[in-house]
């Protein structure tokens, strides 16, 4: 809260001193990030580093997306979902450290025993569902789950997820103009569908995986 409250109250004092509307302000933005390499550098610190103040990964995954093109857009986004994913989970792990230590974590522990067994799965499933990266990421480090196998399956699962948002931000056509933007349906159209296969691999794998844990009926 208090790193938000400052950035908008720094905003509104640099907008009010030189005049910029937010618009012209994102367009600026927008074109640093884009044509310079200190810009692009900034925009990869900020997206490696954006769990320490929970910025929402999905927002930064679409403007991959718009910034960068299609290809690019995707390859940066899951550099930089991977990443700060992997930062999350170390800052769960650490915050989690004493809660595991406490008589409190006794009430949760068979849950995450149960997490332990199928740790690459659950996560797995997760990703495909475009389940909220940042929680998954502090929930995976604070009960201490598998670090391999969380890397893993974050780095499968979120390739259809990336894919589908890296590609809605990129169908965006023109520049920043405070007005409903148009949409390449050329780039659309297979985002709307990355997205329906990898809730259709969730649902397939899930189930899947009751099917292996639930004991047969026959005799």
């Amino acid at each position: 809260m208090l790193f938000w409250s400052t950035a908008i109250f720094a905003y509104w004092g640099i907008a009010a001193r030189n005049g910029l509307h937010p618009t012209e302000t994102a367009r600026l933005l927008a074109r640093w990030v884009r044509e310079t390499d200190a810009g692009f550098v900034a925009f990869m610190v900020f997206y490696v580093l954006r769990p320490f103040i929970a910025f929402p990964a999905i927002f930064l995954t679409a403007l991959s997306g718009y910034l960068f093109g299609p290809l690019w857009g995707t390859l940066i986004a899951l550099v930089g979902n991977n990443a700060s994913g992997i930062v999350g989970y170390a800052l769960g792990r650490f915050f989690g450290k004493a809660f595991l230590e406490s008589t409190a974590f006794e009430r949760i522990a068979a849950y995450r025993d149960a997490l332990r067994r199928r740790t690459f799965e659950t996560i797995l499933i997760m990703r495909f569902m475009v389940f909220p990266q940042d929680l998954l990421d502090y929930l995976s480090g604070f009960l201490h789950l598998s670090f391999r196998a969380y890397v893993l399956a974050t780095f499968i699962g979120s390739i259809p997820g990336t894919i589908s948002i890296a590609w809605l931000g990129a169908s965006i056509e023109g520049e920043f103009s405070g007005v409903v933007p148009h949409f390449n349906p050329s780039l659309l159209l297979p985002s709307l569908l990355m997205l329906g296969l990898s809730l259709l691999a969730a649902r397939l794998i899930r189930q899947r995986a009751e099917r292996l844990t639930t004991p047969s009926n026959d005799t």
